[in-house]
């Protein structure tokens, strides 16, 4: 009995085997190729989504904290703006007139410490005269000590350096702002 080899196997022929082999491999190669592209763009996919997610949560967490801060500032200021007003107008009128009335009976004695000074003056260089863990804190004792912006706390604060009495009342505290004050303005 004969075998046929004479249809399609392998061939013999070694030209043909490297084609063979050549072609496979740049299958192969293609394949792979277009495997690792393909994988390449589903990483870049997920790492731009989970990006986009990342920046989209930061900002509507800065956003929010923004908007929260600049309701809070605005709240404070209308109600600093408002108490200011009307307690600085009461407090205004009945310093005046404690001050005519004080006037009338400070020329029968000698003055003494902190004399001429008003209860706000002094609270002020109290709340001055104290240290504070930082301006958070002062701006807040401020606002409920003293129920005025911290903006017209300074304003007050500034005034009362150059006013003798009160250097008279807590000179520590009045020379070491004054001290400060001039080395500010030595640095301008």
């Amino acid at each position: 009995m004969t075998v046929d080899t004479s249809g399609p196997g392998p061939s013999d022929d070694p030209a043909e085997r490297v084609e063979d082999r050549a072609q496979g491999q740049a299958e192969d190669r293609a394949r792979g190729q277009a495997e690792d592209r393909a994988r390449g763009q589903a990483e870049d996919r997920a790492r731009g989504q989970a990006e986009d997610r990342a920046e989209d949560q930061a900002r509507g967490q800065a956003e929010d904290r923004a908007q929260g801060q600049a309701e809070d500032r605005a709240r404070g200021q209308a109600e600093d703006q408002a108490r200011g007003q009307t307690e600085d107008q009461a407090r205004g009128q009945a310093e005046d007139r404690a001050r005519g009335q004080a006037q009338g009976q400070a020329e029968d004695r000698e003055p003494g410490p902190g004399a001429g000074l008003s209860e706000r003056d002094r609270d002020v260089l109290a709340v001055e005269r104290r240290g504070w863990p930082g301006p958070g804190a002062k701006e807040r004792a401020i606002r409920e000590r003293l129920g005025i912006s911290p903006t017209r706390y300074y304003q007050l604060l500034n005034a009362l350096l150059d006013d003798p009495r009160a250097l008279e009342h807590d000179p520590v505290t009045v020379n070491r702002l004054r001290r400060i004050r001039d080395e500010r303005r030595e640095r301008r």
